[in-house]
């Protein structure tokens, strides 16, 4: 019997994304995990849109909890982030764009 609340499995071929799957009766464990750990943590999928952030994850990063929801896509986390820091419009793109590109395998 396996009890893990997230199964990963990694999709054949070359450059594959790992793949999470979350079963419906193991939400609730997994949502305890997220909330209870002693970290900032966020959840993304292959799309890199965003599945789970706990609280804390929200606190250090300096969004409210409306600012990122499930689904929200982390190049908009990530502009937002850059655009509270002052940061040009031009440094912004070329920031993300340097990110995306180092998460490339």
């Amino acid at each position: 019997m396996e009890s893990s609340a997230i199964k990963i499995a990694t999709l054949p071929g070359a450059g594959s994304k790992p793949r999470v799957n979350v079963e419906i009766a193991e939400r609730d464990e997994f949502a305890a995990v997220l909330a209870g750990a002693d970290v900032g943590l966020a959840l993304f999928d292959q799309d890199l849109k965003l599945l789970a952030a706990n609280a804390l994850y929200q606190s250090l990063c300096g969004y409210g909890p409306t600012e990122i929801v499930q689904g929200t896509p982390l190049v908009d986390m990530m502009r937002l982030s850059l655009m509270r820091q002052n940061t040009s419009p031009a440094a912004i793109e070329q920031t993300i764009a340097t990110a995306l590109a180092r998460l490339d395998p």
